[in-house]
C-alpha cells in the first residue's frame, strides 16, 4: 500500500488510526487462515509506532497467529516501509470461543 495524502495525520505522517485499522485487518486475516477460520473479537490491540511514515511511502504488512487456544487467540503484526525499515508493530488479542 502506498501511503496517500488520506492517509496522513495533521503533521503529514501515516495516521496511528489507520495503523491500528491495517493491524486489526491483518491479524483478523491473519486467524481466518487457522483451522478454526474465525475473524474473533477484540479483547486487546496494543500499537508500537517506530518510525514515521510519509506521503508516497510504500508499506507492507506481515501478520501472524502466535497462539491459539479455546477462547482466545494471541497475534502480531508489524508494518514495513519500502527500505525494510519497521513502521510499527501491533499485538493484538482476540476472543475466538462461544
Amino acid at each position: 500500500m502506498a501511503v496517500k495524502e488520506e492517509h496522513t495525520s495533521q503533521v503529514g505522517t501515516l495516521h496511528g488510526g489507520l495503523i491500528s485499522t491495517l493491524v486489526d485487518s491483518a491479524t483478523s486475516l491473519a486467524l481466518m487462515t487457522t483451522e478454526n477460520a474465525t475473524p474473533g473479537v477484540s479483547v486487546n490491540l496494543a500499537i508500537s509506532i517506530i518510525k514515521a511514515a510519509r506521503i508516497g511511502d510504500k508499506m507492507t504488512i506481515e501478520a501472524e497467529v502466535l497462539k491459539q487456544g479455546r477462547t482466545l487467540a494471541f497475534t502480531e503484526a508489524e508494518l514495513f516501509n519500502q527500505n525494510g525499515d519497521i513502521l510499527a508493530t501491533g499485538h493484538h488479542v482476540k476472543h475466538i470461543g462461544s
